[in-house]
C-alpha cells in the first residue's frame, strides 16, 4: 500500500504543477478554456472529466479570489465594541461573536479582509464608545447615531486616517469634541447633533479640507465660532444652532464659496450680520434668529439670488427690510417676527412679499400683534 500511496501523491503533485502551467497558457487561448468548461461545468483542468485533479485546479484558480479572513485584531475590536455597548441588548445582533467572518455580522462591512464600515444606527446601543475603535485602520464609515450611548468621544478616533464619515448624532454623549479629530484629513461628514457635548469648537476642525457637512447643533457648545472654519473650502452645510455660542458671526465664513446652508441661530450671538455672508454664491438657507444679532439687514443680501430660506425671527435686528430683497425670486420662507424689522409698505415690496409662500413679520407702521403676513 505504501508504494501505491506514494504514486498517488506524486500524481497529485504533478497534476497540480500541470494545472498551473495550463492556467498560464490559457491566458493566451481563452476560447479553448471556455469550450472545455462549457462541456462539463465541473471540468476545471480541461480533460473532459471531473475528478480530484479538478478540485486541485479549482482551488488553484479561485482560491486567491476567496474573501480574505478578517484578522483577529479587527475581530477583537468588534468584540470590544459589542461588550462596551451592551450588545446583548441590541435590537439586532445577527452573527455577532460567532465564528463566522465579521463580514456576516450585522452592520459590519469588510473590504479586502479588513473592517471598512460599521453601521449600527438606531440599534439600541448603550454604554460607551470604546477607544479600541481607533485601531480599525481601514475604517471609512462609522455610524452609531440614534442610540443611547453616553460618556465622551474617544480621542483615539482621531487615528482613523481613512475615515470618510463619522456619525454619532442623537445619543447622550458629553464632554468636549476631541481636537484629535482634526487629524482625519479625508473626513467628509461629522454628525454630532443632539448630544450633550460641551466646551468649544476645536480650531483643529479647520484642518479637514475635504469636509462637506458639519452638524454640531443641539448640544451645549460654548465660546465663539472659530474664524478658522472659513478655511474649509468644500464645506456645504454648517449647523451650529441651539448651542451656547457667543460673540460675533465671523466674517471669515464668507470665504466658504461652497456653503449652501448656514444655521447659527438659537445661540446668544451678537453683533451685525457680516456683509461677507452676501459673498456666498450658493447660499440657500440662512438662520440667525433667536439670537442677539443686531443692526440692519445688509442690502447686499438682495444679490444672493440662490436664497430660499431667511430666518431672522426673535433677534435684535432693526429697521425696514431692504428694498433690494425684491430681487430674491427663489425665496420660499421669510421670518422676521419678534424683531425690530418691518416690511416696507410700498407697492413694489408688498407685491413681492405676497409672492413669498411663507412669511411672518409686521409691516412698517403696524404692531407686532397686527402682522400683515402669517406663515400658513
Amino acid at each position: 500500500m505504501r508504494p501505491i500511496l506514494i504514486i498517488l501523491l506524486s500524481v497529485v503533485v504533478v497534476q497540480t504543477f500541470a494545472n498551473l502551467i495550463d492556467r498560464t497558457e490559457a491566458t493566451s487561448t481563452p476560447a479553448q478554456t471556455n469550450s472545455a468548461s462549457s462541456c462539463n461545468p465541473g471540468d476545471f483542468d480541461g480533460d473532459y472529466d471531473v475528478d480530484f485533479a479538478d478540485f486541485l485546479a479549482f482551488a488553484g484558480v479561485f482560491g486567491t479570489t476567496y474573501p480574505k479572513p478578517t484578522p483577529s485584531s479587527d475581530r477583537d475590536v468588534l468584540v470590544s465594541l459589542y461588550h462596551a455597548t451592551e450588545g446583548s441588548k441590541w435590537r439586532i445582533s445577527t452573527n455577532w461573536l460567532t465564528e463566522d467572518d465579521p463580514s456576516t455580522w450585522h452592520g459590519v462591512f469588510v473590504t479586502n479582509g479588513r473592517v471598512s464600515g460599521i453601521n449600527l444606527e438606531a440599534n439600541n446601543l448603550s454604554g460607551t464608545i470604546p477607544p479600541e475603535l481607533g485601531k480599525l485602520s481601514h475604517l471609512s464609515y462609522l455610524n452609531l447615531a440614534s442610540n443611547r450611548l453616553s460618556g465622551s468621544i474617544p480621542p483615539e478616533l482621531g487615528e482613523l486616517s481613512n475615515l470618510l464619515e463619522l456619525a454619532l448624532a442623537y445619543n447622550q454623549l458629553s464632554g468636549p469634541i476631541p481636537p484629535e479629530l482634526g487629524n482625519l484629513y479625508n473626513l467628509r461628514l461629522i454628525h454630532f447633533a443632539g448630544n450633550q457635548l460641551n466646551g468649544t469648537i476645536p480650531v483643529a476642525l479647520a484642518n479637514l479640507r475635504f469636509l462637506e457637512y458639519l452638524y454640531l447643533h443641539l448640544n451645549r457648545l460654548s465660546g465663539s465660532i472659530p474664524p478658522e472654519l472659513g478655511d474649509l473650502p468644500n464645506l456645504e452645510i454648517l449647523f451650529l444652532s441651539e448651542n451656547r455660542l457667543t460673540g460675533p458671526i465671523p466674517p471669515e465664513l464668507g470665504r466658504i464659496a461652497s456653503l449652501r446652508h448656514l444655521w447659527i441661530g438659537e445661540n446668544p450671538l451678537s453683533g451685525p450680520i457680516p456683509i461677507e455672508l452676501t459673498y456666498l454664491p450658493d447660499l440657500a438657507r440662512l438662520f440667525v434668529g433667536q439670537s442677539q444679532v443686531s443692526g440692519p439687514v445688509p442690502p447686499e443680501l438682495g444679490d444672493v439670488s440662490t436664497l430660499t430660506h431667511l430666518n431672522f425671527h426673535t433677534c435684535s435686528l432693526t429697521g425696514p427690510l431692504p428694498q433690494s430683497m425684491t430681487r430674491l425670486r427663489n425665496l420660499d420662507l421669510l421670518l422676521f417676527h419678534r424683531t425690530g424689522l418691518c416690511a416696507p409698505t410700498n407697492e413694489t415690496f408688498q407685491t413681492w412679499l405676497r409672492g413669498v409662500p411663507n412669511v411672518r413679520g409686521p409691516n412698517c407702521g403696524s404692531s407686532e400683534s397686527n402682522e400683515a403676513w402669517e406663515t400658513p
